[in-house]
């Protein structure tokens, strides 16, 4: 039986889920609506779930109060509507979405895209030209060679390619959730560094590279990851490089986007003045 129509928020709603991959209710109302519309919202996610667009999973994680929360990902007849459409979206699974810590790491990484794509909706100076969520580029395979002369594979958590007042900014963004240890973040920033020396231009198209890490550790954990990209860049001999890099402690899901991206709360390596992640005032 053919799925009833999706309607203009059912696809609107649809294409969100194809770019993002996994999205919350909160997620779909703040990118699309705003945050008074969750009721709205959920009641088009119902419909869409019930004709077969869209699959939901309960979120493995503990809450302090209310029933578990869902997120939503594409079933088969979502996929071909957007396919249809003209949209390159990946032939949904029936597997389990994931570990509690690896999806909650997915869906703060996704707070931190929905915030930077309705920051550029938003503001005329900013456009969005495309967003690769980790899932994109685990398929990409964006190989480099080490500093050690290994050949490895490189996977930002997310690349976002900018313009900013019509010049080219690349973002590889990184969600940090105080997870890792400084031997695991020495060896993503390894990656980084060789994927800085060059393959970022063919394999991605790109004209300028900035990593941005975003933790939800506090300041403390600010101040360790900075000290920790210090240390290796002192390593390698590469200090000049700590441009490259930007760090801020925020919670994406609650920080307005234009606080989050446009305010002096990013600290490079090495510098003493915080600053914007997209320098837009100085364009």
């Amino acid at each position: 039986m053919t799925a009833a129509a999706p309607g203009v928020p059912g696809d609107k709603i649809l294409r969100a889920v194809g770019r993002y991959r996994l999205l919350t209710r909160p997620q779909l109302t703040r990118l699309l609506y705003g945050r008074s519309s969750t009721t709205f919202v959920g009641e088009h996610l119902t419909r869409l779930t019930r004709a077969g667009y869209l699959r939901m999973d309960r979120v493995p994680l503990q809450i302090p109060f209310g029933g578990t929360p869902g997120v939503w990902s594409l079933r088969g007849a979502g996929a071909r509507y957007l396919r249809q459409a003209g949209l390159d979206v990946p032939t949904p699974t029936d597997r389990p979405l994931t570990s509690p810590l690896h999806l909650q790491h997915l869906l703060t990484l996704n707070d931190a895209l929905v915030a930077l794509e309705r920051l550029c909706r938003d503001h005329p100076h900013l456009e969005l030209e495309r967003m690769r969520h980790d899932l994109e580029l685990r398929r990409l395979r964006i190989h480099v060679r080490l500093a050690d002369g290994r050949a490895g594979v490189v996977v930002p958590d997310a690349w976002v390619d900018l313009l900013v007042a019509d010049a080219p900014m690349g973002l590889a963004l990184e969600l940090d959730r105080a997870t890792e240890d400084e031997a695991k973040w020495a060896r993503k920033l390894d990656g980084l560094l060789a994927l800085a020396a060059g393959p970022y231009r063919e394999q991605l198209g790109a004209d300028s590279m900035t990593v941005a890490v975003i933790t939800t550790g506090g300041q403390r954990r600010l101040a360790a990851l900075r000290r920790w990209t210090e240390q290796a860049l002192d390593r390698h001999g590469l200090s000049d490089w700590g441009e490259l890099f930007c760090f801020t402690a925020a919670d994406p899901a609650v920080v307005a986007p234009e606080a989050l991206y446009l305010a002096s709360s990013w600290i490079r390596p090495y510098a003493a003045a915080p600053c914007p992640l997209i320098p837009l005032a100085a364009s």
